[in-house]
């Protein structure tokens, strides 16, 4: 395999890795402050 190639692809899954991240961080957001929420009621 050519290394533009494999560059692209590393490129490419290192990116997918970091919207993943983000996304699974936000979820991790809401449901402590959901969590919190529910505590002080």
């Amino acid at each position: 395999m050519p290394d533009p190639v494999r560059e692209v692809i590393s490129a490419w899954t290192s990116a997918n890795g970091l919207l993943i991240f983000v996304v699974c961080e936000q979820h991790l957001v809401s449901l402590v402050l959901f969590m919190n929420a529910d505590q002080m009621l």
